[in-house]
């Protein structure tokens, strides 16, 4: 699909949109497949009863890995659907066995009766069976299709970019499934900060959201070559196609910008300062800090120790350095990263657990559930739902 098609598409009321993953990009280069949660705030209804919706872009519902398609569609998700959390650890494995490298996230399940509906193009419900029960979000590191995630190069910000992808759960398990990925998830337990779980729907989507405009409006007004990609001579944007999308990328429109709060302002993908894991656990951190404000009888709130406090000025020099610089300060790194271990993604999950965030068993243990393709999933065993 050429650039010009997709925004064409993205400037519709209700895009659904076949993106082919390997090679479908923006006219900055970027991946289409890629393409962050946006939400149509002057479509969204607030509080109308039934009709009380978040109207979300790109969400992705399917298509076939196998074949290098997915489908973004357009989703209502109600305001106050929200009735579990999970913190998700995506780890990769290596010989039938979990490893320290991943990615962090967070699933949202809804209510049955308060599911989010996928619509077509009219903005109907997508026949026959419109309901998604569960919602993925996952920030990462925005990049050109076909190119791999390099973990030495995310530590310079003018890198990646950052987006937040929101994904109907199950697909999102097949896609890391397929890619010999586990989940280990931790329930979230917010019972001593009041009902914060459709806070924590409300923040995931404005943070990605203000995040999106942010940054799809930085690389429309500006060269691509602002990031380091391969090949910066990508087809420009027809500036009647721009002006089609200020509707919908107009920052002014956001009730709230929480990406300054956030992150002073700065958007660039960091390995340790703004990554999937960090992103995640600030908006778990900004949702309890609200509610915490908005209502006082709940007392003080701690915040979480998202990241560390301070970064030696090597490790991000490690972003360009050559192989002999990079072993020299090798030594240097493995024992920061021994005091350090909570920025390693299968050691995230203890920031929540320090802060009494997670659910536990009578034994005090956390709550953990392990699941793989070929095992048990979060929504059965496959050899259950496949007739072979």
């Amino acid at each position: 699909m050429h650039p010009s098609q997709l925004l064409d598409l993205l400037s519709e009321p209700f895009p659904l949109l076949r993106i082919c993953s390997g090679t479908d990009q923006l006219p900055n280069g970027l991946a289409a497949a890629m393409a962050p949660a946006i939400v149509d705030w002057q479509r969204s209804p607030g509080d109308s009863g039934d009709e009380d919706y978040f109207l979300v872009r790109n969400v992705n519902v399917g298509g076939n890995p196998v074949e290098g398609k997915c489908v973004l569609a357009t989703a209502k998700v109600p305001r106050t659907g929200v009735m579990s959390a999970e913190w998700v650890l995506v780890l990769q494995r290596l010989l039938g066995k979990d490893t320290p490298a991943g990615h962090g996230q967070l699933r949202l399940r809804f209510h049955e009766d308060k599911r989010p509906t996928i619509v077509n193009r009219d903005g109907d419900p997508m026949w026959p069976d419109p309901h998604v029960g569960d919602l993925v979000f996952s920030f990462e590191a925005w990049r050109p299709p076909g190119k791999s995630f390099q973990p030495l190069a995310g530590l310079d910000p003018s890198t990646y970019a950052l987006t937040m992808r929101c994904y109907a759960g199950p697909q999102r398990f097949l896609e890391d499934g397929i890619c010999n990925r586990s989940w280990v998830t931790y329930p979230l337990d917010f019972s001593r900060h009041g009902e914060a779980l459709d806070d924590l729907l409300y923040t995931a989507l404005i943070t990605g959201d203000s995040l999106a405009r942010h940054t799809i409006n930085n690389l429309l007004d500006s060269p691509a070559v602002h990031l380091e990609l391969e090949q910066p001579d990508y087809p420009q944007a027809d500036p009647r196609q721009i002006q089609a999308l200020q509707p919908l990328l107009d920052e002014s429109l956001v009730p709230e910008d929480p990406i300054a709060e956030i992150s002073g302002g700065e958007i660039g993908y960091h390995l340790l300062q703004r990554s999937c894991i960090t992103m995640a656990l600030n908006v778990i951190d900004t949702c309890l800090h609200r509610l915490h404000h908005r209502r006082p009888e709940l007392g003080p709130y701690e915040s979480l120790s998202v990241a560390p406090r301070s970064i030696p000025s090597w490790i991000s020099d490690l972003a360009h350095a050559d192989r002999r610089a990079t072993l020299m300060r090798l030594p240097g790194a493995v024992h920061w990263l021994a005091l350090n271990q909570t920025v390693l993604p299968d050691k995230s999950y203890i920031i929540l657990q320090e802060a009494g965030l997670l659910e536990t068993e009578t034994d005090g243990q956390s709550v953990r559930h392990h699941y793989t393709l070929a095992g048990d999933t979060p929504y059965g065993r496959i050899s259950d739902s496949l007739m072979q």
